[in-house]
């Protein structure tokens, strides 16, 4: 090899080892200051927060009083047209809720509730909570409903489904091969 060629590769080697040796990244800057706020979005649809909740006594259901009916004053419209769900408070240490339909505190008694308009009168609706098993008292410290109104309502389309007697549609339809 040439001296020429030598220096040339000491050269390359020197700068390989330099740019190894190098940091990829230096340490980081100042902190920059703050940029223009930029353009309001779009605003989102209007909420809903008429959430309309029922406290009742307590009552001991027992074999003989399984159920409880209760008036309240709710539209026929108004039910047809929320969610409306029912909690069982019992006492402990603390107010202890448990929804229905579900179990009792203790998982002794189930409970399921449901609700009807009565006849003739659209401005009252009866919301019933039922014992459906156990046997003895169950002591309810207190009764919870909830009532929780639609604010916009959409009407769901029926999925589209293979005519289940057609071997060829259902296979079709799923992607059978």
């Amino acid at each position: 090899m040439t001296m020429k060629k030598v220096s040339l590769l000491f050269l390359l080697g020197a700068l390989m080892f330099a740019f190894a040796a190098c940091e990829k990244e230096g340490p980081a800057g100042p902190q920059g200051a703050q940029g223009t706020q930029g353009p309001a979005g779009v605003p989102g649809p209007t909420g809903n927060a008429n959430v309309i909740q029922f406290s009742l006594p307590g009552v001991t259901l027992s074999d003989g009083a399984p159920d409880i009916w209760q008036n309240i004053p709710l539209t026929h419209d108004l039910c047809n047209s929320s969610i409306i769900v029912g909690y069982l408070g019992y006492m402990e240490s603390t107010l202890l809720w448990y929804p229905m339909p579900g179990l009792s505190y203790g998982g002794t008694f189930d409970y399921r509730a449901y609700y009807f308009g009565q006849i003739g009168n659209t401005d009252s609706t009866t919301y019933v909570v039922r014992r459906l098993t156990g046997t003895g008292d169950d002591i309810v410290d207190s009764i919870r409903i909830v009532v929780i109104p639609a604010s916009v309502f959409y009407a769901a389309e029926p999925a589209e489904r293979p005519d289940l007697k057609n071997y060829e549609a259902v296979r079709s339809f799923y992607d059978i091969h």
